[in-house]
């Protein structure tokens, strides 16, 4: 069986990251587009895109970072 990939999009707010949205392995270049769109907005204070690759003959999974914001903004009054 082939390995499943897959790009997740996962933005931090407020000191808590979560999961904006999914990508097929053939949109990695979409994900990295919309983690660039979503690093531009004021309310998000990261963003990352993760490759996140299953094999499911060896029952092995592995993240890699794809694309992640440099600096994080700082809010604090």
């Amino acid at each position: 069986m082939t390995k499943k990939i897959n790009h997740v999009v996962q933005v931090q707010q407020n000191g808590r990251w979560s999961i904006h949205a999914r990508f097929p392995e053939s949109q990695k270049d979409a994900a990295i587009e919309e983690g660039r769109q979503l690093d531009k907005l004021s309310a998000i204070d990261l963003v990352k895109v993760i490759k996140e690759v299953y094999d499911p003959d060896r029952e092995k999974h592995g993240e890699y970072t794809v694309y992640k914001t440099s600096v994080a903004r700082d809010y604090a009054d």
